[in-house]
């Protein structure tokens, strides 16, 4: 019997080396799309089929659909920098807009049966808001794109909403950032400290592990056109992040707390969450988190120390 076939976009990414390691020892025969030939922490070249592609160039991804034809879709490719999107939205509108546009094309032309998941984000915003910033305002059109393609044409398409995903790898969020400076200093004396706006603000921090099991389980049984956000439901401050930090390191957590009225404040892009998210979609099918907070904190710690 063969192996079901997954393609994952955005594979030299976070959640994209880590979803290759994922769906490969789940018995999966892994196709990597990824923009550059770079090296990838989590797995051997040799693993899993690596294909150079640019999502945003429309014939060579709808080329890598005809060819490969996967049974499934893990769209994780695009641009999630909130500070990047204000100063280059229209990069942001390439990455994460037209390329979407690009790859749910190639399937509906080569191979209309695949189950696509499309990551958004839980930065999107409603719309008949006015925008938050411009890279809630590319994710909402993905998401919209994504709706309408399934409907339009019929595709097997569903959305994931995740919240703030955390673990260890190659990330540019809070998480990873601070435990980076953490390790600096342990090892090199080296004295970066990370500056915070918002101490106080909350955010649901989301093992990476824990929601590759929710975007596996989507992908076999989520209900197409559906969008399902992913989250703990349990919020943490970035203050009790550096307090957790502290308690797993010797040195001072390297952190500057600034002027909560500085003019980038409002401009840092993250959600509060204050009302929380309907996780009841996701938990109809059987699916919870089960890594604890501090367990995924430490995993970042250890993968900075081992890297640096």
């Amino acid at each position: 019997m063969s192996k079901e076939r997954i393609l994952i976009t955005g594979a030299n990414g976070f959640t994209g080396q880590h979803a290759c390691s994922h769906f490969l020892n789940n018995g999966y025969e892994v196709i990597a799309l990824k923009r550059n030939q770079q090296h990838t922490d989590q797995l051997s070249q040799d693993q899993v089929q690596s294909i150079l592609c640019d999502l945003t160039d429309e014939e060579a991804i709808a080329n890598v659909i005809k060819e490969t034809k996967p049974d499934y879709i893990l769209h994780a490719a695009g641009k999630n920098d909130v500070m990047e999107s204000w100063q280059n939205p229209s990069m942001y509108l390439k990455a994460n807009v037209m390329a979407t546009i690009h790859l749910l094309e190639g399937v509906r032309k080569y191979k209309s049966d695949t189950r696509v998941l499309v990551v958004g984000s839980a930065l999107e915003y409603n719309p008949t808001q006015r925008p938050n910033h411009p890279y809630g305002l590319t994710k909402t059109f993905q998401s919209l794109i994504s709706k309408s393609w399934q409907t339009l044409f019929n595709l097997s398409i569903i959305i994931a909403k995740p919240t703030n995903l955390i673990g260890a790898g190659p990330s540019r969020g809070f998480c990873s950032l601070l435990a980076e400076r953490i390790v600096k200093l342990e090892k090199y004396n080296i004295y970066e400290p990370l500056q915070v706006y918002h101490p106080n603000q909350v955010r649901d921090f989301l093992d990476i592990r824990d929601c590759l099991k929710a975007y596996e389980i989507l992908l076999k049984k989520g209900d197409i056109g559906e969008v399902y956000p992913i989250g703990t439901g349990n919020f943490h401050s970035l203050k009790e992040v550096i307090n957790q930090y502290q308690l797993l390191t010797s040195v001072p957590v390297p952190v500057e707390i600034m002027d909560q009225n500085h003019k980038l404040a409002n401009k840092n892009g993250h959600s509060v969450y204050e009302h929380g998210l309907d996780l009841s979609k996701i938990r109809k099918l059987n699916w919870n988190p089960s890594i604890p907070f501090s367990s995924s904190l430490n995993s970042i710690l250890s993968y900075y120390r081992q890297k640096l």
